[in-house]
């Protein structure tokens, strides 16, 4: 009988101990699922503030600690930035106030791990060869390479510094080709304060600005009519006449189908021709102005402000029987990669040039020839032939 007991008891033992283990094991399990990262806060921004205030003794270390963090970041969340394209669009205004290299290590900081999840390849929202992702890559290349010179420099790491300077300027020009190949007005602004061609942009600003300047007013002025006449052989000029803000709008009516209206620099047939080419009748423009009986006016398929006399044109639009243009854009971009391209006086390479086009700069067709188009350019406001090869 008290072999039985004590059987019984050593069976009771071993499955207390037997429960225990598996309460133990099941325990340890749990702890060995839980993720790694489960310490990284959604709130990112004092963790990049600490990194950030740390103290290296490398020159890459800082940015290095960042990147490290931004990956974890990336396993345990995904991307930090929800609108990648707004967070593009501030990164570009970081560039215009020089806060992107000049800022305060904190915010410098806090650029370059937010800008890791617009070029990543697991978070960014653009196809390989979008210029968005081109451009988020280089930004974050540029913030790097500010971070680690600002690191060397309080080092005293004069051999890291020199190197990182060489980088920077690199870096710069690069971005400054990448924020042009977006097509847009900021992207513009971007390229023009990088490359140091402040002058070209006031120029192009101001001249936007008296357009719409001019539009604002004109479409205050009473409303005219211009009826057809006949065309003025020899039209007066009228520098001397009082401008007055007209608002309409009208066509080019020479009277002759086979005749067009060369736009002018001025009110006088003495004025420069604005555009190379001739206005062919029923081109419609915008009314801005009036002197004497000239108008000022903006055209609008061509991008260009000048002046018409009075006699060739009318608010009705004539009827003409013109050649078929299916086949020529309206504008083109010129498309030379890191080179410029020269816009010359004729469509040939033994013509004269007239100036020199960045790449990604926008052109106005206005007739084409063998493999040139003649086109306007906004910006230096020049007329000019181009290598059809060059431009898309």
């Amino acid at each position: 009988m008290k072999k039985m007991y004590g059987v019984a008891a050593l069976l009771a033992t071993t499955l207390v101990l037997t429960a225990c283990n598996s309460e133990k094991e099941k325990s340890n399990e749990s702890q060995q699922a839980a993720p790694q990262d489960e310490s990284i806060p959604k709130d990112y921004k004092e963790e990049i503030k600490k990194l950030s205030d740390a103290s290296y003794e490398d020159s890459r270390a800082k940015t290095d600690a960042l990147t490290t963090y931004a990956q974890r970041y990336t396993k345990a969340y995904g991307s930090a930035v929800d609108n990648q394209g707004k967070k593009l669009n501030d990164f570009l205004d970081s560039v215009l106030d020089k806060s992107y290299t000049t800022g305060s290590n904190g915010d410098m900081a806090l650029n370059f791990f937010e800008s890791y999840f617009l070029q990543a390849s697991s978070t960014s929202e653009w196809k390989d060869d979008a210029p968005e992702l081109a451009l988020a890559e280089t930004y974050h290349e540029t913030i790097r390479s500010s971070i680690r010179l600002s690191e060397a420099m309080r080092l005293n790491d004069s051999e890291a510094t020199k190197n990182e300077k060489q980088e920077l300027k690199k870096l710069k020009q690069t971005l400054a080709r990448d924020a042009k190949k977006l097509g847009t007005v900021k992207g513009d602004k971007v390229y023009y304060q990088l490359e140091g061609k402040k002058k070209e942009q006031a120029k192009k600003d101001k001249k936007e600005a008296s357009l719409e300047e001019k539009k604002a007013q004109a479409a205050k002025a009473e409303k005219v009519t211009v009826k057809q006449q006949t065309p003025v052989a020899n039209p007066n000029a009228a520098q001397n006449e009082p401008y007055h803000y007209v608002n309409g709008y009208v066509y080019v009516n020479t009277g002759k189908s086979n005749a067009g209206l060369f736009l002018r620099t001025g009110p006088s047939q003495t004025s420069s021709k604005r555009l190379s080419k001739s206005l062919p009748n029923a081109t419609g423009m915008t009314l801005l102005g009036r002197q004497g009986n000239w108008y000022e006016v903006y055209v609008d398929s061509y991008g260009a402000m000048g002046w018409v006399h009075s006699s060739y044109v009318s608010s009705q639009q004539p009827v003409v029987s013109q050649p078929s243009q299916s086949s020529l854009p309206s504008t083109v971009v010129v498309n030379t990669g890191s080179s410029t391209l020269v816009l010359r006086s004729g469509p040939g390479k033994g013509y004269s040039k007239v100036t020199s086009l960045e790449n990604g700069t926008y052109l106005y067709v206005t007739d084409s020839v063998d493999g040139w188009y003649e086109v306007y350019d906004t910006v230096s406001g020049s007329t000019g032939w181009v290598s059809k090869q060059f431009v898309r």
